[in-house]
């Protein structure tokens, strides 16, 4: 009697990844790889990528409240920013967002920079909350009558297009200037460029909002991922969701038929995500996984679905 095939879809996002093709596919993984059945664009960006996979909501979340309480903070009151470090470049005319995840703060240089920086927030009763090296956050009682764009989306643009709109965008505006100006020289940053490392020189503004509603957590069989949003959405659904650290999948051999949700955290680094692609290609292509989808930052999607020839069988094939 055959053994049934085992039915299994896995799918990994990376939502901090924004030149798929160039970073994924021709730098990282091995050749030959197979290319995919389907690739498409989303439009979706970053965190919202998260969003759609785990759920089926409509409404936009507020995205800084959900990572907030991800982080372990009490974000289930008030209105929720994110403030995250940023590097910015002026060049030719341009102030361009470098980002955040390639700063690679410590937690002993986040903690000082915001202890800093809350010597001038105490002025209009506000603080910086700690979230993690990389995402900091402040807690408002008000709507901020301000919209902004997700970080993500503004990395490598011209922030002038991007930075905060609404009633109050100029005191916004003023806001950042003024941090920034404590961040210039601050002793961090001082050490930072002596070692070669970039400095943090600008805060990002965004996802602001206030928790308001639960959220139904799509139907997976397991999660892995040590990613704040992730994690918060899970927190938010009070569903009994089956959440690992994303270093524990390697011990998964996909035994049993499910649908698993891989995220992968910004401060992965590269080589371990590309030796996470080449196995999870190489158990598609064992037939260990029936269908195999990767999501990256930018709104890229990668799909293959079943084939019955072997990885294996495929590169050794002799003609």
């Amino acid at each position: 009697m055959n053994k049934q095939p085992i039915r299994t879809s896995v799918t990994i996002a990376l939502p901090a990844f924004l030149q798929s093709e160039t970073f994924l596919f021709n730098e990282f993984l091995p050749q030959p790889i197979g290319a995919p059945n389907q690739k498409i664009n989303s439009k979706l960006f970053g965190e919202a990528i998260l969003f759609d996979l785990l759920t089926e909501e409509q409404k936009p979340p507020a995205f800084a409240a959900i990572s907030a309480l991800g982080n372990g903070l009490d974000a289930r009151e008030g209105l929720w920013l994110h403030v995250d470090p940023v590097e910015l470049l002026v060049d030719a005319g341009n102030i361009c967002l470098v980002g955040r995840d390639h700063l690679v703060l410590t937690e002993s240089e986040s903690k000082q920079l915001i202890s800093t920086l809350n010597n001038l927030l105490i002025e209009d009763d506000l603080a910086l909350l700690y979230g993690s090296p990389q995402e900091w956050y402040l807690k408002f009682n008000d709507d901020l009558k301000i919209c902004t764009q997700p970080l993500l989306q503004v990395v490598a643009k011209d922030i002038r297009d991007y930075l905060p709109s609404g009633a109050e965008k100029n005191n916004w505006n003023k806001l950042i200037t003024e941090l920034q100006m404590l961040l210039f020289d601050h002793s961090i940053n001082v050490v930072r460029q002596q070692q070669g490392k970039p400095v943090i020189n600008s805060v990002w503004p965004w996802g602001e909002g206030k928790l308001d509603s639960s959220f139904q957590i799509r139907p997976y069989s397991a999660i892995w991922s040590n990613h704040s949003f992730v994690n918060g959405m899970v927190k938010q659904s009070n569903q009994a969701v089956p959440i690992f650290p994303i270093q524990t999948f390697k011990n998964n051999s996909f035994e049993s038929t499910g649908n698993y949700l891989i995220a992968v955290n910004h401060f992965d680094n590269n080589a371990n995500i590309a030796d996470l692609l080449f196995n999870l290609l190489l158990n598609y292509y064992e037939g260990r996984i029936h269908k195999l989808s990767i999501y990256t930052g930018a709104g890229d999607q990668y799909h293959w679905s079943s084939r019955k020839t072997s990885f294996l069988a495929k590169l050794f094939r002799r003609k």
